[in-house]
């Protein structure tokens, strides 16, 4: 994954240096500049349009609260009217009255006259309770055997329902007589065809209807009082609004559709909502919302009414709202072009500082491949191109030092392999001398044989010595493979065990792998050796000696360990901090040696470690590269 990244690294930089330098400054400053500016920007624009809309929707969530208050006192005098109607006994009476006289199957003269009085009556006390507000255009009684109408006079002329079956039948009608007495309101905005003026064939129109049952003393349903009142009862009432815009509107919603408009601002035109529009914002769940009307989009907030099932509706033009937000805007496009015209001058600034120096080294590289004995480049400038410069004169002072000095080192490499020729006669030279030695041994062997008529411990012990010899003074590099290392151990103890009180039981447990696998020359015998010195010591028992070998995939661990004597932990503490800070002792030359000769040929992450062993066998691991003979 990394190699993909570094390789994709490259080649996006080669391709940006098809493109000149001032081009590439160009695109560096203006996205330094532009990229935290959009991103301001837009945080900035993001915040002030929240704030905006926050503000928008409290002020108008307060607005229509103060405008509720008022509709709820407005519609609290005719609950107020209908309720003491409902309350008036008189009424009721003569309500029980004209049922009774309904109830009979033939009416005599004096019914009809009884009946007629009595509705006069009723007439006359809807009259006197239509007459205390000027905004009610119609108050009368239904039930179910007849209708009773406010008196008629020139002021206040009555009015009567055109189909009384189909309003009996009307949920309206149907709810009011079910709900007891409370009273409830229903928009009659749209229903020109409902109540008929006596007078003409005119209907009342832009009303609203007030619903309240009659019941008399066992709850039966004497009637339902139905009072029309005129929508100016609202015109008095104002929207107030703390958000500066040109165009508000407060609007009052019922039965999915458009009760009334409220208080809009007189500087608007007023917005016509229709049944279909009214009734998407009823549905709407969510407050504030955002909705398009004839294709501009307002901000819209909503409120229950206290004291109907309606809903009141604050509609709010969404750009005077976030006409802050334009300006921002506007100001955060001025000041970018500013910051880019000022990034491609300091872009054209920069590029002039780089490339005119680099002009000028270029050429006099160009002057000096011609001659070399030209003068270098000169910059008192302390900037990376004058470093650059100076570390070219000091290289062209280097090469003429260098051309100087040429010849000399010629003359010490021809020196150098006439040294080595000697070398190598004198190493075949010492070769001479110890196949002299073998011989001499040889014929000592010989003559103990001849004296004793047969092979003698002494005689036995000069032909192990012999082979030991040999095996250290064989000509070889200095790798050699851990099976030659085994050979030289066998053939060292098959000599000293002539002189030791006690016999060795030599273990080893390698692998093919691990025999063949190169190592310092004379790396095993001083350990086995420094192993029959310090850990067999004063042994009479039998002495166990262990090679081993555990392979990494890149390193190999050899363990030497012997059941000698245990060492201390404190002691094989010091030890280990000795091999690893050189230290030298006499104590343990041997191991230091061989630990500085793995570490001067393979590294100083490599050499020799002390430890013990589960049952306190001492063993000494020796920690070198796994190189297989023939790959040194």
């Amino acid at each position: 994954m990394s190699n993909i990244n570094f390789h994709s690294l490259d080649y996006l930089v080669e391709k940006m240096r098809k493109i000149g330098i001032s081009k590439r400054l160009m695109v560096v400053f203006s996205a330094v500049i532009l990229i935290p500016m959009l991103i301001i920007g837009f945080f900035s624009i993001q915040n002030l349009s929240n704030q905006n809309m926050i503000r928008a929707t409290d002020s108008a969530r307060n607005g229509l609260r103060n405008l509720d208050a008022d509709i709820s006192e407005q519609i609290k005098v005719f609950n107020d009217i209908s309720y003491r109607l409902y309350l008036n006994e008189e009424l009721k009476q003569l309500l029980q009255e004209c049922e009774k006289i309904n109830q009979k199957n033939t009416w005599t003269f004096s019914d009809e006259k009884q009946y007629a009085e009595n509705k006069k009556k009723i007439g006359d006390i809807l009259l006197s309770a239509q007459k205390q507000n000027p905004n009610i255009l119609n108050i009368e009684i239904v039930n179910d055997q007849d209708e009773f109408v406010g008196s008629s006079s020139q002021e206040f002329p009555s009015a009567h329902i055109s189909d009384l079956e189909q309003f009996r039948a009307s949920e309206p009608y149907l709810q009011a007589k079910q709900s007891g007495s409370l009273p409830f309101w229903v928009n009659t905005v749209r229903q020109h065809n409902i109540f008929q003026l006596d007078r003409g064939n005119a209907y009342l129109g832009q009303h609203i209807t007030h619903l309240r049952a009659i019941n008399d003393q066992e709850g039966n349903t004497l009637g339902v009082i139905v009072i029309n009142v005129s929508l100016d009862v609202f015109s008095a009432l104002s929207h107030s609004s703390d958000v500066n815009v040109s165009e508000y509107h407060a609007v009052l919603l019922g039965d999915n559709d458009v009760v009334s408009y409220l208080g809009s601002n007189r500087n608007s035109n007023l917005l016509q909502l229709s049944q279909t529009e009214a009734k998407k914002l009823l549905a709407e769940t969510q407050t504030p919302s955002s909705h398009v009307f004839h294709g501009q989009q307002y901000l819209v907030t909503t409120i229950s009414c206290e004291t109907t099932d309606w809903t009141l509706a604050s509609i709010l033009l969404k750009e005077e709202v976030q006409k802050d937000l334009y300006t921002l805007t506007v100001t955060l496009i001025l000041i970018a072009a500013t910051c880019l015209l000022l990034s491609f001058t300091m872009s054209y600034l920069v590029t002039i500082s780089i490339t005119r120096p680099v002009q000028r080294l270029c050429t006099a590289m160009k002057n000096i491949e011609i001659n070399s004995d030209t003068a270098g480049y000169s910059d008192a400038s302390k900037d990376e191109v004058g470093l650059l410069g100076q570390d070219f004169n000091r290289m062209l002072k280097r090469n003429q030092e260098l051309i100087h000095r040429v010849y000399t080192m010629e003359l010490e490499k021809k020196e150098e392999t006439l040294l080595r020729k000697q070398a190598e006669l004198d190493a075949l030279q010492m070769q001479i001398n110890p196949h002299f030695l073998y011989n001499t041994l040889d014929i000592i062997r010989w003559q103990i044989i001849d004296e004793e008529q047969q092979d003698s411990r002494a005689s036995t012990m000069l032909v192990h010595f012999s082979d030991l010899l040999k095996l250290s003074t064989r000509r070889s590099q200095s790798l050699v493979p851990l099976s030659e290392e085994i050979d030289h151990i066998k053939a060292y103890l098959r000599v000293v065990e002539f002189d030791l009180d006690y016999t060795i039981d030599l273990q080893i447990f390698l692998s093919e792998n691990a025999l063949i696998c190169t190592l310092p020359k004379l790396t095993l015998q001083p350990l086995v050796e420094n192993a029959l010195i310090h850990a067999f010591s004063g042994c009479t028992e039998h002495a166990v000696l262990q090679i081993m070998a555990k392979e990494t995939q890149h390193d190999l661990y050899i363990i030497v360990r012997n059941n000698g004597k245990k060492i201390k932990t404190d002691d094989l503490e010091q030890i280990n901090q000795k091999l690893q800070s050189r230290e030298r002792e006499e104590h343990h030359i041997g191991l230091m040696n061989v630990h500085d000769r793995i570490r001067l040929r393979f590294g100083e992450q490599y050499g020799l470690r002390l430890s013990q062993d589960k049952d306190g066998a001492t063993e000494v691991i020796i920690h070198i590269p796994y190189t297989p003979q023939g790959e040194e």
